[in-house]
């Protein structure tokens, strides 16, 4: 069967069920919707977004690049299942083109069909209040807030294990989380994985604030003695269904990543009120360990790019009826940093080698409804390094407005 045919009949599936429900309820009220005995609650809930996307090209970066804004939808639809045993079956579904940093479909191509795809598909078994353990394609196992997507787009969904561990001493919780990810296997000289392992603490502070620490190690573990980046050139992006290339990593003449990446990551939020308005400040660092010198144009002033960071506060909370929230971040990723192709795609091309600014506001007039508007003022960090050194990617500023529909 194709990937088409099998989207198409996951589908159909959710839709029969959905209707079913409905069916019952009026029409035909002796029939009865079951379930396997092993299912004790199903929920289904999901999101729907348009979104307004304008990329800015400025300087050189222009060239061949006219400023055309684009329209996009995105479309989620989550099935999470409550077993015995404190077993859970959680699976999404969402619109996409199979990239694995964003879940979008622009508008256009003659109103063809979109696409549906599985975004999440895992079991999660909460062995005893301290311990959780997952497996399949999941929601990150890992802490993470807005300003981790330096290291990982928040779409991503990455398969393989997690593990959570939490214990309460006091005021205090110390948690430990950790992830066990295949990236390619079979197709390549050497199997590529990643280990990331998480330690951190959570305490509560005076006037009701909160900190929160988390220090984290990235093993992308034979990422550099493979072929497997020669899948996603740019070339071969969207007319092949390969994860798209996003700007940054040093690559040889076959496309493979340079460098090995040993990532550690610092991670940190300060969570407070001003007044009856709640505040976040976060920052994310990070440094790859196993960088090489760079050299400069002249193939002088040999130094490694491999650091980069993200910090900001978030005022407010659109989440409720009648909130709102305004932000700003501040964002520096070098070249290789971090793995390019998990950051986040929205920052410029999306990717490293990259520095700038990130701004929005957003406000929620009922729970289920939500309008933002956000901009990024960003430019390469290195004219010669990445891919900003074939491309002569310059300053990219871009604009984005949502309407979001939660259900």
């Amino acid at each position: 069967m194709s990937d088409s045919s099998s989207n198409g009949s996951y589908f159909l599936a959710l839709l029969l069920i959905i209707g079913m429900s409905g069916i019952g309820a009026t029409a035909y009220a002796d029939t009865d919707l079951k379930f396997g005995n092993a299912i004790k609650e199903l929920k289904v809930s999901g999101d729907f977004r348009l979104r307004y996307d304008d990329k800015i090209f400025r300087g050189d970066s222009k060239a061949g690049k006219p400023d055309t804004p684009v329209f996009r939808e995105r479309l989620r639809l989550a099935l999470d299942l409550t077993l015995p045993s404190n077993f859970y079956v959680h699976t999404r579904f969402a619109s996409g083109t199979s990239e694995q940093t964003s879940t979008n479909q622009t508008f256009g191509n003659e109103a063809t069909q979109k696409q549906f795809w599985i975004d999440r598909a895992y079991v999660e078994w909460v062995a005893n209040p301290m311990i959780k353990l997952y497996g399949g394609k999941m929601a990150n196992p890992l802490w993470t807030q807005y300003s981790s997507d330096a290291w990982v787009d928040a779409d991503i969904n990455p398969e393989g294990a997690g593990q959570n561990f939490n214990y309460l001493l006091g005021d205090t919780n110390i948690f430990l989380n950790a992830l066990q990810s295949p990236i390619s296997q079979t197709t390549t000289p050497h199997d590529v994985y990643l280990f990331s392992e998480q330690i951190g603490v959570e305490t509560k502070l005076p006037m009701d604030s909160r900190l929160k620490l988390g220090f984290a190690y990235h093993d992308w573990y034979n990422i550099n003695r493979s072929t497997v980046t020669q899948l996603d050139k740019v070339a071969t992006y969207p007319s092949a269904p390969n994860p798209k290339q996003q700007e940054g990593n040093r690559r040889d003449s076959n496309g493979a990543i340079i460098d090995p990446f040993y990532v550690t990551e610092l991670t940190a939020e300060l969570s407070g009120w001003v007044g009856k308005i709640p505040l976040s400040l976060q920052g994310t660092f990070l440094e790859n360990h196993g960088a090489k010198e760079i050299a400069d144009a002249a193939g002088l002033n040999k130094e490694k790019q491999n650091k980069g960071y993200q910090m900001g506060a978030i005022l407010g909370k659109a989440k409720d009826a009648n909130t709102w929230e305004v932000a700003y971040f501040n964002k520096y990723l070098q070249t290789d940093s971090t793995i390019a192709n998990w950051a986040d795609s929205d920052f410029g091309d999306g990717g490293t080698n990259r520095k700038g600014h990130i701004v929005w506001v957003a406000y929620a007039p009922v729970d289920w409804l939500l309008f933002q508007a956000k901009y990024f003022q960003t430019k390469p960090i290195d004219r010669h390094a990445g891919a900003s050194a074939t491309t002569g990617n310059g300053s990219i500023n871009r604009v984005q407005l949502d309407t979001v529909v939660k259900f």
